[in-house]
């Protein structure tokens, strides 16, 4: 063949190999339903998502994968009748194969639709949450009036994941704080009282029975005295009459058994609130400026950053109990440092955990197409089963960021099991799709979150202090 020949038959076959249409890039789609513009919202959770989308893209990428993941953000409003509509319409219109969702009302609005009597609009793909708090949800003992309640908060059919500790050992730990000083009697009048203020729904119901129940444990004589306070879940932040409540709070009253309430002539030793972010904002700005004197203690919500930027000098000194803002050095490390780069700001509180949700729904992706061999082809039946892979104590140790999830594609195709060492603490999934995680004890401390404690309730139920 002649050298003029040979370079004609290479540019044709150049041309024809140009003409061939490359492989398609197959997606799936995860749907995050959680709150941009309502009552618990922190726009970072979503940039952490999509973080974690980009890490494992470029994982795939290198890998020389034919499909890639996506995260589809859609605003909840905190609200359960939005959150229902806009997680069903993700799942039968786009057809994502997992939900990201936020808080304990939203949860258990969504994983009811597989208990209810129409089968029609069950969602069938796992559902993972970054805020559900309720100790409530995936109780195997929990009870409720309503038998769909009940059977939606034990979780039976296993859709149900919950990415960080419910209040539970939050409540220990504000009691045992309460108790160091005097052993709970603050204002020292001989008596133990405490002054509970939360939202009427799943989180503000189920903190306060939490904290009644440890404080009754932990020092039962005298039995402590308890003053409770619930507003609707929907109030409106900026009208609602907030100032009455905390005067309906601070009166010299207490519960009885019967649920009526007998004059005891104690002032409060201690205020709890447990409610949503922008409620936190109303109830510390009205409880400051009418000048109270109680020592108020708060739940994890008040650390979001939009409490911060509508309270200003007001949130200062205030303080309460959260999950921590990262965990394990190496892999947390590695997040924040990832998450300043491309944002240009550092880590708001549950960032990472929302940055280890998506990331347990990419690895439950990579063991859902490892078993199919094609993207388009697993449900959200395939995706549950891989999430429950990478929790495996003895399994190959994955850590955050897009090199780690190259290693987590090796380990999946000699079809090893993994442990995921999260940002946000380790993601290990027990029987009931629940993790354990440390807890801090944080307050305000010149316009900023500054932890002041930290606790490990992972060991164990006492939560010791880390020295």
């Amino acid at each position: 063949m002649t050298r003029t020949l040979a370079v004609a038959v290479a540019l044709v076959a150049a041309a024809l190999a140009c003409s061939q249409p490359m492989p398609m890039t197959k997606t799936v789609k995860i749907g995050v339903v959680i709150d941009r513009t309502g009552t618990n919202a922190e726009p970072s959770w979503g940039d952490a998502i999509k973080l974690a989308e980009k890490h494992a893209n470029a994982a795939l990428t290198k890998a020389g994968k034919n499909w890639r993941m996506s995260f589809e953000l859609s605003d909840s409003q905190n609200s359960p009748t939005v959150a229902v509509e806009r997680a069903t319409s993700l799942v039968k219109t786009d057809g994502v194969k997992g939900l990201i969702l936020d808080t304990s009302q939203n949860d258990l609005a969504i994983n009811k639709l597989h208990y209810d009597a129409d089968q029609t609009n069950d969602p069938n793909v796992p559902l993972m949450c970054g805020g559900c708090t309720s100790s409530a949800i995936n109780n195997p003992n929990a009870t409720a009036a309503n038998m769909e309640d009940q059977l939606t908060n034990r979780n039976g059919l296993g859709w149900n994941f919950r990415g960080l500790m419910s209040t539970t050992l939050v409540s220990l730990v504000l009691v045992k704080d309460m108790l160091r000083t005097n052993n709970g009697d603050a204002n020292m009048d001989g008596k133990f009282k405490i002054a509970l203020y939360g939202g009427d729904e799943s989180f503000g119901r189920t903190t306060n029975a939490d904290i009644k129940r440890f404080a009754n444990t932990l020092r039962p004589m005298p039995a402590p005295l308890f003053k409770e306070v619930l507003h609707s879940p929907s109030a409106a932040a900026d009208t609602y009459n907030w100032a009455g409540d905390i005067a309906k709070l601070l009166e010299q009253t207490s519960s009885l058994p019967d649920g009526g309430t007998t004059p005891d002539m104690a002032v409060p030793d201690y205020v709890t609130v447990a409610n949503f972010a922008q409620y936190q904002s109303a109830t510390i700005r009205a409880y400051k400026t009418g000048n109270n004197t109680p020592k108020m203690l708060h739940l994890q919500s008040l650390r979001i950053n939009s409490v911060l930027s509508g309270l200003g000098n007001l949130a200062e000194g205030s303080e309460g109990v959260s999950h921590v803002l990262i965990d394990n050095a190496e892999s947390g490390d590695l997040f924040r440092t990832e998450f300043e780069k491309e944002f240009g700001r550092g880590i708001a509180y549950r960032d990472s955990i929302y940055y280890d949700i998506a990331t347990s729904y990419v690895l439950g992706a990579m063991y859902a197409v490892q078993g199919q061999m094609d993207a388009d082809q697993i449900t959200g039946a395939n995706v549950r089963d891989g999430i429950r892979k990478i929790s495996d104590m003895a399994g190959e140790t994955i850590r955050t960021g897009p090199d780690e999830f190259g290693k987590a594609l090796t380990a999946i195709a000699a079809n090893k099991t993994l442990n995921y060492f999260g940002a946000s603490g380790n993601l290990d999934f027990d029987a009931n799709q629940t993790v354990r995680s440390r807890l801090a004890k944080f307050a305000v401390q010149g316009g900023k979150f500054v932890d002041v404690q930290k606790f490990d309730c992972i060991k164990d139920d006492n939560c010791d202090v880390i020295p």
